[in-house]
């Protein structure tokens, strides 16, 4: 993504851009510009780190888009099994056959009312 051009606003950026109008209007700016300043320089400096942060999460967004435009709900639905914890604990159960067959010895549990 570092050769790409993309934006974004955060939630806090809109705060601050609220409250440095906020500030303008009250006559508040002037006095207040260098923290209003280094404060979004901060914040800046964080996007750059949101990426790779927040890889797995943009990973799964991606996958489940791409699968729903391409095959609609069925493909959105089988794309997020690879993100899905009990789905993943299930498969790892199946490819260790000792996990496997201790869970099938137990039988179902006929008391659980869940």
């Amino acid at each position: 993504m570092s050769d790409k051009e993309y934006d974004y606003v955060t939630k806090s950026e809109k705060a601050l851009e609220d409250l440095k109008e906020s500030a303008k209007k009250e006559d508040y700016y002037d006095g207040l510009k260098d923290q209003l300043d280094a404060l979004k320089k901060a914040m800046m400096h964080d996007k750059l780190e949101d990426l790779e942060r927040n890889k797995e999460e943009i990973k799964e967004l991606l996958q489940d888009e791409i699968a729903s435009r391409y095959y609609y709900q069925k493909g959105r639905i089988e794309a997020a099994f690879s993100f899905d914890p009990d789905i993943r604990k299930a498969i790892e159960a199946l490819r260790n056959k000792s996990v496997f067959d201790q869970i099938m010895s137990k039988g179902p549990d006929l008391n659980n009312k869940k």
